[in-house]
Order: C-alpha cells, then structure tokens, then sequence
C-alpha cells in the first residue's frame, strides 16, 4: 500500500509487483479503478520521451 497526500487530499494506492514491474490500481474521481504499469527504463528512454 502506498499513500500520497496531494492538495486535493490523500490517497491510498494498492499494487503487486511481479518482477520488474508495479503495477498501482489507482482510484479515479468517477469511482473506478484503473491500473498503472510502470516499468524500469534506460536513460535513452527518458531522453526519447521527454525530447
């Protein structure tokens, strides 16, 4: 469980890791749950991405 507090309030993620990869159910302002997959990347990944 993690839980990050924002200016709007606080709010508590669930997750698994399986490997290499987090994946964060992360609750959605319409009441639905929606699933994040974060991944290890390279250096050159973050610099294509954010170019």
């Amino acid at each position: 469980m993690l839980t990050a507090t924002f200016p709007t309030g606080t709010t508590v993620f669930t997750g698994t890791i399986f490997g290499t990869t987090l994946t964060l159910q992360v609750p959605q302002q319409n009441g639905q749950i929606e699933n994040y997959v974060l991944k290890p990347g390279s250096a050159a990944d973050y610099d294509r991405r954010s170019a």
